[in-house]
């Protein structure tokens, strides 16, 4: 049986000192279109709770034989779009089971006439070494 667990990005500029509002904050399957999630952050920058299936503690408590086993986390792609900044997209977020995860999305200004290779950054995150 799957269990949940919940993700909040904050979505910020200048290093996190100032909050954006708006911006669109998308949850996908890691390497697909597969849409789980859609929310705005708020004046805070916040986004509301997205609610995640994860895989059963119980299936990754035995020592890991091979690596096929389970891990005890799923994997999302978090992609983040605001029409003045530049858009990001952290890969592979890890989301534990009956925990809250939070995700910080620094994003950067467009210049006034942005140029492609401008418009999206990604940032893949290691998984941890359980």
């Amino acid at each position: 049986m799957a269990q949940k667990g919940t993700l909040i990005v904050f979505v910020t500029t200048a290093r996190m000192a100032i909050p954006i509002k708006n911006a669109s904050v998308s949850i996908f399957e890691t390497g697909s279109k597969n849409l789980l999630g859609f929310r705005r952050s708020n004046e805070e920058g916040k986004t509301e709770v997205f609610e995640i299936e994860t895989p059963d503690t119980n299936e990754s408590l035995s020592p890991q034989e091979n690596e096929s086993t389970k891990k005890p986390f799923r994997v999302v792609d978090v992609q983040v779009d605001h029409p003045m900044y530049q858009s990001i997209l952290i890969e592979d977020v890890q989301i534990f089971p009956n925990r809250e995860s939070i995700q910080n999305a620094d994003l950067i200004p467009l210049s006034e006439y942005p140029t492609e290779s401008s418009q999206t950054e990604v940032f893949p995150i290691s998984p941890q070494n359980l």
